[in-house]
């Protein structure tokens, strides 16, 4: 449907680009948690014509598996679209892991940077021995996989 406003210009009813919306629609939905996702059917053909997600699915990206809840079936599409969102998933989580070991390069310079010529003699007396047990920390982790990964050639 359409109607003409002021100026003479067409304008579309929401129902119909709502409708637009849905028939380009992905067929499956994944609520994304701190594991994984839950992963919900979404059912366009009920009479209320609206929006329905009906819980299928969870997905624990740590321990890469799919996890159907009972009684629920799905098809071999779904399957695969639930094995490349597990997927696509664990290889974003790989890259905020290293984007984070960066951004903590960069802050341990602006950590040394401040220090260096910002800090006052009060500040450094109250954050270093928290810094230093943390540097100590990390570089006795760093060392120690050093070694293992040496010994294991």
């Amino acid at each position: 449907m359409i109607f003409r406003g002021k100026i003479g210009q067409v304008a579309v009813i929401d129902t119909f680009r709502a409708f637009f919306m849905v028939q380009n629609l992905q067929k499956l939905f994944y609520r994304v948690s701190k594991a994984g996702a839950d992963v919900y059917r979404i059912d366009l053909q009920n009479r209320l014509r609206r929006l329905d997600l009906e819980k299928i699915a969870a997905i624990d990206v740590a321990e890469n598996t799919i996890t159907v809840l009972s009684g629920k079936k799905h098809s071999a599409e779904e399957t695969n679209d639930m094995k490349q969102w597990r997927e696509t998933r664990q290889g974003q989580l790989d890259m905020r892991s290293q984007n984070d070991i960066n951004r903590l390069v960069e802050a341990m310079n602006h950590a040394a940077n401040w220090i260096e010529n910002t800090a006052s003699n009060d500040q450094i007396e109250n954050i270093s021995d928290p810094v230093l047990m943390a540097m100590h920390d990390l570089r006795a982790t760093l060392v120690r996989k050093m070694a293992a990964r040496i010994n294991q050639k």
